[in-house]
């Protein structure tokens, strides 16, 4: 592992998030034992890793509405100072990174080295000195723009000292804690950047963003192409207002105000083109995971903007033969003879519901409760693509206009995909002959995949053996609750790669949605999913 690198961008993520295995885990810590840089930046990123999972912003729903009064919010100027950043960061890392975290590294430090001098050095050897990897030497920094206003800014590190007017020099990292400084690119960008975050001036035309979030206004000819790089890829402006939100486990999620922008996945994928009102969440990981939430046309021909409305030619329809699906978590909803959800066949039927409150038409959970779907597709197959289809808007007369009006819950989709290929690898021998002919001895063995029954699900499916594809959160996408819903919605998982991968079991696992019950108090509701089309090469 080297540093810096996107392998080590990941490496801390996992650690972070309590994901990483133990060869991760071991390569980190036999960095973080060499390189002090790397150490300090590791440390850096827990203390905002767990800034982030107590920052109220990061995780409310982005609103494309609000960029603009984001970008250009009048504040004072703050100055703040303190001791060495260093000392600092190393003093405050257990609290930071939590025991948990700093608990694997170091136990990972121990087991590496004990394995290193166990097998890979007798005892009476002195180590071989390894020289440390020569560094590139960067370019001389430039001013490239210059601190507009600092609001309740507090640092990193906390000897930083920033005052408005100050430069913007290339290569300079802006590690905030807390707070907000606007940005002005001697390109005419504007960057209100919102802590915490880790962020960092290229040029007048480029920045990275690491962790946080960004809301950016570039209108004038001269910013035209401005472009902000995440881990996930590349967002070019087109002449537009727009937020960039870098999640600490990787994922980026984009809001586009006005205009447009081109978003470019990894270093050289094909762009992506989202205009006003569109927002996009990239997952992290080679596939290059992209999830497209919007909004219907709320009439049963299911129209959107991009996304096909519900088909009867996908792979999963039942009219192939070919797929089938079950519950295996939760309990579908049922208040006989009033209401109950109808089977989970109805959502491989080609369409989606005939009218917005159709509960013979919608497969939806009891209220309150997660609920999972396991969809076996025969065989498995390349996944290119795979659209779930939502509606809802109340129609009971039980409820008072206004509640009845704002009662969107179920048309919500909060949810997260997993796959499983539903095969093992296993090593079988083979006869002498074919051996001998090899030139392997008398017995070969080669590698035979066997089919296999999904993992359970009973459990933290990731931790049991499903691979994670998208996570879905239609409020937290469009930054929209109550009657600002849209009541008739399509979501949309495919990949900047081609496919998604070669997989037989998809499980979805759906939350509930919050909303507001008949009596005007809180309550979870299950969303009336009407159809789930699968793609597949």
């Amino acid at each position: 592992m080297r540093f810096p690198s996107p392998e080590f961008d990941d490496a801390v993520a996992a650690a972070c998030h309590g994901i990483a295995d133990e060869q991760t885990l071991a390569a980190l810590a036999e960095l973080l034992q060499a390189d002090d840089a790397a150490l300090d930046e590791y440390l850096l990123r827990t203390e905002l890793h767990s800034t982030l999972l107590t920052a109220s912003h990061l995780v409310d729903p982005v609103d494309p509405g609000s960029i603009l009064a984001l970008a250009t919010t009048a504040s004072r100027p703050d100055v703040v100072t303190a001791n060495d950043r260093r000392e600092q960061r190393r003093a405050r890392a257990a609290v930071w990174a939590g025991a948990a975290v700093l608990g694997l590294i170091v136990a990972a430090m121990l087991g590496s080295t004990s394995r290193s001098e166990k097998h890979n050095r007798p005892s009476d050897e002195q180590p071989t000195a390894i020289a440390p990897p020569v560094e590139q030497p960067r370019p001389a920094p430039q001013v490239v723009g210059t601190f507009g206003s600092i609001d309740s800014a507090e640092w990193v590190a906390a000897d930083t000292i920033v005052r408005e007017g100050d430069p913007l020099r290339s290569g300079r990292r802006i590690e905030l804690a807390s707070g907000s400084v606007r940005l002005y690119f001697a390109s005419g960008a504007v960057v209100r950047l919102t802590g915490p975050a880790i962020f960092e001036a290229e040029s007048s035309m480029t920045a990275v963003l690491t962790m946080g979030r960004v809301a950016v206004t570039a209108d004038t000819p001269e910013s035209k192409g401005f472009t902000i790089r995440t881990r996930t890829g590349r967002i070019v402006d087109l002449g537009t207002e727009f937020t960039a939100e870098a999640l600490p486990d990787g994922r980026c999620r984009i809001g586009v105000s006005s205009g447009a922008v081109s978003f470019h996945p990894g270093e050289r994928g094909a762009g992506h083109l989202l205009r006003a009102g569109d927002v996009m969440e990239v997952e992290p990981g080679q596939r290059q995971v992209i999830t497209r939430i919007e909004q219907g046309d709320e009439s049963p021909a299911f129209r959107f903007p991009s996304i096909e409305p519900p088909a009867d030619d996908d792979f999963a329809d039942r009219s192939r033969g070919q797929a089938s699906i079950r519950s295996v978590l939760g309990r579908l909803y049922s208040n006989l003879p009033k209401a109950a959800s109808a089977d989970p066949e109805i959502l491989f039927d080609g369409r989606g519901q005939t009218n917005p409150d159709a509960p013979e038409e919608s497969l939806y959970f009891a209220d309150d409760e997660t609920g999972g779907l396991l969809i076996d597709l025969g065989e498995s197959v390349p996944l290119t693509k795979i659209n779930v289809y939502s509606w809802h808007r109340c129609m009971n007369p039980g409820f008072a206009d206004d509640l009845r009006y704002a009662h969107r819950e179920r048309a919500a989709q909060n949810f997260v995909l997993y796959a499983h290929t539903g095969t093992s690898i296993s090593g079988q021998e083979a006869d002498a002959g074919q051996g001998a002919r090899a030139g392997q001895g008398a017995l070969a063995w080669h590698e035979t995949r066997v089919a296999q029954e999904p993992p359970s699900v009973d459990a933290d499916p990731a931790s049991s053996g499903w691979t994670l594809i998208a996570r879905v959160n239609s409020d937290a996408y469009f930054g929209l609750k109550g009657p600002s819903r849209p009541a008739q919605q399509a979501s949309s998982v495919s990949s900047a790669r081609g496919t998604l991968g070669k997989y037989r079991y998809l499980l979805v696992v759906v939350q509930p949605t919050t909303g507001i019950n008949n009596d005007g108090t809180p309550q979870n509701f299950g969303t009336f999913f009407g159809e789930i089309d699968v793609y597949a090469d």
